[in-house]
């Protein structure tokens, strides 16, 4: 059924939870892996646009995030290894939701497994990457959430509904 996996991470509780997935199902359908980060280039434009810092800095910033990418790339190729599975990496650079669909389409994937990033809590199910990324893409889109971690996360409710009203 599943014969080639993408995985798409950014180091994430959400990503962490979305590799494990991937593993587990290319391990149990003998599936090849790739595992892609996209280099946010958004994050660095708003940076070079909103904070008034040296171009050097933006730049270093940029060099940070793909050793990062490395790094986080480099972890799940050998969990995935010790697991027996074929796997590849990929690096990108741009908009994190146009570059995983744009993955997709170019080599066909058959399942595309991505985190759940959203800051919200219950009151917003994806973040906004995954939500882009499961309106456009061409394949089957798992989305993998770490519920634990959203139910620990503090309930901010209004002092209007647990005051008591006050008569007359």
């Amino acid at each position: 059924m599943y014969n080639k996996i993408l995985v798409a991470t950014d180091g994430s509780t959400g990503a962490k939870k979305a590799e494990e997935q991937a593993i587990e199902i290319a391990k149990k359908f003998g599936a090849q892996l790739t595992a892609l980060y996209v280099v946010d280039q958004q994050l660095i434009r708003t940076y070079e646009a909103t904070i008034t810092i040296p171009l050097g800095a933006v730049y270093a910033l940029e060099r940070e995030l793909t050793q990062k990418s490395k790094e986080i790339l480099e972890d799940i190729k050998s969990k995935a290894e010790k697991e027996s599975i074929q796997i590849e990496t990929k690096v990108r650079k741009g908009n994190p939701w146009e570059e995983i669909v744009k993955e997709t389409k170019v080599n066909k994937y058959s399942l595309l497994v991505i985190g759940s990033a959203s800051r919200k809590g219950m009151l917003s199910f994806l973040g906004s990457v995954a939500e882009r990324v499961l309106a456009n893409a061409r394949c089957p889109v798992l989305i993998a959430r770490s519920l634990p971690e959203i139910a620990e996360r503090p309930r901010v409710i209004p002092s209007a509904i647990v005051s008591p009203v006050k008569s007359g």
